[in-house]
């Protein structure tokens, strides 16, 4: 269960949304619902499709003459998922800039 979304960050509206199908409907990653949890942001929003692959798409020729961008979803993701996927995309940012 996702959100529309767009390229940007959730807006604290969509923060709300996000929170709120996190904790019904768990983490799109592994599932937990953080129930035990004490922190006051238990999910973020992960984009789907990634932005990164977003824009790729979306430089498709035939995507830019009829003016259509890729549409993205935002995706309940428990706090650990999210700065694992985190960690892991830098480090492979950083790896692909050597």
């Amino acid at each position: 269960v996702g959100i529309p979304a767009t390229m940007n960050y959730a807006s604290p509206s969509q923060r709300i949304q996000i929170e709120k199908l996190g904790r019904r409907w768990g983490c799109h990653t592994c599932g937990s619902r953080m129930i035990f949890s004490k922190l006051s942001t238990k999910f973020h929003g992960d984009h789907i499709p990634p932005v990164s692959v977003a824009k790729q798409m979306s430089q498709q020729t035939w995507r830019k003459f009829l003016d259509l961008t890729v549409p993205q979803k935002f995706y309940p993701q428990c706090v650990n998922c999210s700065g694992k996927q985190g960690s892991l995309l830098s480090k492979a940012v950083n790896e692909g800039m050597r």
